[in-house]
């Protein structure tokens, strides 16, 4: 429900939409292997995110990822809410979650 406020426009009354913003990284695969767009740039040439950011990673049909590439990917993406990796392969995208999940651990500090 809205209710008119005047020159300011129409203004949510009650509980309103939860809204969030999603930023979607789309990755290319090398030979069936996940790579970052500029292998020899800081994080592979993937910007550091802001923190709050939820992200979806999109790793398209590629059926792996590299440890390397793992872990310069978890650098960009630590002060991330949310990371959700997506693909057309279910094994790969497990696989790549799992990883990127081992490699956040590092770069991630435990709450004191």
């Amino acid at each position: 429900m809205t209710a008119r406020t005047g020159k300011d426009g129409p203004r949510l009354l009650g509980r309103g939409p939860t809204l969030r913003g999603t930023a979607i990284l789309r990755l290319p695969d090398d030979h069936g292997f996940v790579s970052l767009p500029r292998p020899t740039m800081q994080y592979g040439g993937v910007m550091a995110y802001p923190p709050g950011t939820v992200l979806r990673i999109d790793i398209g049909n590629a059926r792996g990822c590299s440890d390397w590439s793992v872990e310069n990917l978890a650098g960009a993406l630590c002060e991330c809410a949310e990371v959700e990796v997506i693909g057309t392969d279910p094994y790969a995208v497990a696989e790549t979650t799992d990883a990127l999940r081992r490699a956040m651990r590092r770069w991630v500090s435990p709450a004191c």
